[in-house]
């Protein structure tokens, strides 16, 4: 379902390749998830790279810094979030709804 399935993964990756990135993520139906994963993967790792979920690597830091300056992490918000992203991605594949 991912606007970038097929593309030249290095398309994401390559800052000169930036601004085809973000506009091949704009009209993506599961942007908003990508983000979450991205901040969620790169809060454990430590590094950020590329472009996810519609955002460059510095709007994610400033994202990051945002949530630590609330003393947030995203792993932990992900996984009080769970099931209801788990739902609304089950309806967007249009799968069975199952409640939580």
């Amino acid at each position: 379902m991912a606007a970038c399935a097929g593309c030249d993964p290095n398309l994401f990756h390559d800052r000169a390749c930036q601004r085809d990135a973000l506009a091949c993520c704009a009209s993506c139906p599961v942007a908003e998830p990508c983000l979450f994963d991205a901040l969620a993967h790169e809060e454990v790792a430590g590094c950020r790279f590329g472009v996810w979920g519609s955002t460059t690597a510095a709007r994610r830091t400033r994202i990051a810094t945002y949530l630590a300056d609330r003393r947030l992490s995203v792993v932990e918000l992900l996984a009080a979030e769970e099931s209801w992203w788990a739902e609304h991605l089950r309806d967007l594949r249009g799968g069975p709804r199952v409640a939580a």
